[in-house]
């Protein structure tokens, strides 16, 4: 049953009451509608429409400070003065004043709170909607009011008497006769505040030069300052108009390039690590600093790894601008490197006679290895993802990563060691713990060893020790010995050109037949709550195992289904042929043609058998990813002009974005060889 709220007459001796189902709202609109009906003669203002304007009320929210509920108490009794309220109906129109959140804390907190006198209605409002601050922080913000540059003196006293009004400045005096009292001395600190914030150091020069002016009140000041700015503007139009207008067009490029220069020192604020003040601008630099430069000193340096015996040469000019690199952002897609030896492919920097030359080669990714971490004495395994890391000898876990994994800092172990970075700086660890780390192998084989974890707070991502690596069986325990892994090498042309459609045998792969897409289930196999999560992707694994998630690069494609796609074809059109092979870097052959031979082994590309004439063909061009790694297009465009388009309507994304409701779970899926999954009609 619902629950019901006794409704009665703010109106002394009306016995009405309601019982309402409804809420706030509705509720007071009741009241409303009982108080016009049947008081309406008794008590509605007496002012005659000709007299006075109707005047809006004032308004409050929640969240306000002491400024703000000063200025409303203020505007609220001169609402109530100029619409001549009675004391019954000023309990209801001040209910109205709050918006509808802070009405319905009010009613959440005393359902017949408009029963009670107005005094009783602006303190409970008061409670709510006033976020209460200490005199001594609202006093600070005070001594540290300034006047802007174009802001006039009776604009910055309004602030600064509203701010002083709420600080309390005010002391008690006990004189001989025992009877003590309250002495405000606000006008006092607002002279000061005056004085000392005075944007113009001109101005506030001969101000200050005034015989007696700490003897005059605070509106003999305010007309003192604004007189000297009155002259000042008077001055600095005159001056203006005596100029050419060239002149006043040079003026103003100079003044631009001031604009563009640098910024001055900013003060001092805390870092965000190590909370040490420090400059966010120290004159030279444009770009804001992040943290202090001993926290930049101390952040993890990234491991940029290169081949080809090439030595890496990065050269920062100055600490400062060195801060500007912000962590996380200093991924590095292509360096400048000095190499001795290039094959002729580089050339000589600004055509000196060095020995040295610069080229630019390509980073590649570091290792990473899919783990799966149980620490000692628990059942829980976390499944991550680590960097081989052969130059370290210690397990080294990024604190961030280490609690979005579901850990604590309870779980750690306090632990008494000295660990140095790479560049001979020292990590700090905040613990350690013992763990089993297990993955598979591709034959699904699993290898498991013991090993001490360390947590750090300056460390990003799970780094794998060489030991760790050794006990896997990711390195032999004779790395770094050259020709230790020649005999582990995989033939991948000839994987890959072996007969299509064929399978994956043991010898090469453990990958499934490749079968067409299972019938969609009838229901869930789980419950749809967050703890079944980990259960449902590994059902949903499997059960599309040799469908939808069977990646093996040795059988033919399932068909999407659909409608094979047609290529309009003009009949008149006039076919074009590309006889000379398309050119490719000498970096990239063996990858683009062990890409092209996979595509044949999947069912995608076909080979032109030998005395077949060519009727179409365009050139493939090979081009450049942001990874490095090789793009294979094809040039299509001599094709454009004979074909007719289809239309494709859709909707734009942002469309589509705000169609999702909210609280809801975001899938993101993405086809792999989706488009070469597309049949074609002959």
């Amino acid at each position: 049953m619902d629950s019901t709220t006794t409704l009665k007459c703010p109106i002394t001796g009306c016995t009405w009451s309601y019982e309402s189902i409804f809420g706030a709202e509705q509720s007071f609109q009741l009241i409303n509608i009982h108080v016009n009906n049947e008081h309406a003669a008794q008590h509605n203002p007496t002012v005659s429409a000709g007299k006075s304007p109707k005047l809006n009320p004032p308004t409050i929210d929640a969240g306000v400070d002491s400024e703000t509920w000063r200025a409303f108490t203020i505007r609220w009794k001169q609402y109530c003065k100029g619409s001549q309220l009675s004391e019954d109906m000023q309990s209801l129109k001040l209910f109205q004043c709050t918006s509808e959140s802070l009405g319905n804390l009010l009613l959440q907190s005393n359902p017949h709170i408009t029963d009670s006198s107005p005094d009783e209605l602006m303190q409970a409002i008061e409670k709510l909607a006033v976020i209460p601050n200490a005199k001594v922080v609202v006093r600070a913000e005070l001594m540290k009011m300034c006047q802007g540059s174009d802001e006039s003196i009776r604009t910055f006293s309004a602030k600064v008497q509203g701010k002083a009004q709420t600080c309390g400045f005010a002391v008690n005096f006990k004189c001989s006769c025992d009877r003590t009292s309250k002495v405000d001395y606000t006008p006092e600190v607002i002279k000061d505040v005056l004085l000392a914030g005075i944007a113009d150091n001109e101005i506030q020069t001969s101000v200050f030069d005034v015989e007696g002016v700490e003897e005059k009140s605070v509106n003999e000041i305010i007309a003192l300052i604004e007189r000297k700015e009155k002259s000042r503007k008077a001055c600095n139009q005159s001056g203006i108009s005596t100029i050419s207008s060239f002149r006043r067009a040079n003026k103003a490029v100079s003044v631009q390039k001031d604009q563009n220069q640098s910024p001055k020192q900013s003060d001092k604020i805390p870092c965000p690590r190590c909370k040490r003040l420090y400059r966010r601008y120290n004159g030279r630099n444009r770009k804001a600093f992040e943290y202090c430069i001993e926290c930049f000193r101390n952040r993890p340096k990234p491991v940029v790894s290169v081949s080809n015996n090439a030595v890496v040469s990065r050269v920062v000019e100055d600490e400062s601008d060195a801060a500007l690199l912000q962590d996380g952002k200093n991924i590095v897609s292509e360096v400048q490197v000095f190499v001795n030896q290039c094959n002729g492919a580089c050339e000589p920097r600004n055509n000196s006679p060095c020995s040295k030359w610069f080229c630019n080669v390509s980073v590649r990714k570091h290792p990473q290895l899919r783990l799966r971490i149980c620490p000692s004495g628990q059942n829980k395994c976390i499944s991550v993802v680590g960097i081989a890391d052969t130059g370290a000898q210690s397990n080294i876990w990024g604190m961030d990563d280490f609690l979005k994994s579901g850990y604590k800092r309870g779980d750690l172990k306090k632990v008494n060691l000295m660990i140095t970075a790479a560049n001979r700086e020292p990590l700090p660890i905040s613990g350690g713990f013992m763990a089993q780390m297990e993955g598979d192998t591709p034959s699904g084989k699993v290898i498991s060893c013991n090993s001490m974890i360390y947590v750090s707070e300056v460390v990003s991502g799970l780094f794998i020790s060489f030991d760790s690596l050794i006990k896997l069986g990711v390195v032999d325990s004779q790395f770094p010995a050259i020709g230790s892994c020649i005999g582990n090498e995989i033939n991948v042309n000839s994987v890959s050109t072996r007969e299509t459609n064929s399978g994956c045998t043991s010898s090469t792969c453990e990958c499934p037949k490749r079968s067409a897409v299972p019938n969609r289930p009838l229901y869930l196999p789980l419950e749809p709550i967050p703890e079944n999560i980990r259960k449902m992707i590994k059902w949903l694994l499997d059960y599309f195992a040799a469908s939808t998630f069977n990646t093996c690069p040795h059988q033919r494609l399932q068909e999407m289904s659909g409608p094979p796609i047609q290529i309009h074809i003009d009949p008149n059109a006039q076919p074009r042929v590309c006889h000379t092979p398309a050119t490719i870097a000498l970096h990239w052959r063996e990858q683009v043609e062990r890409d092209i031979m996979r595509d044949v082994a999947l069912g995608i590309l076909e080979r032109v058998p030998y005395g077949e004439p060519v009727t179409w063909c365009h050139r493939m061009v090979v081009t450049r990813k942001h990874d490095g790694t090789p793009r294979r297009t094809v040039d299509l465009s001599p094709l454009n002009k004979f074909c007719a388009r289809e239309t494709h309507a859709g909707e734009s994304p942002f469309h589509l974005a705000r169609r999702i409701p909210p609280n809801v779970w975001k899938t993101v899926c993405d086809a792999w060889n989706g488009y070469h999954s597309v049949p074609l009609r002959n």
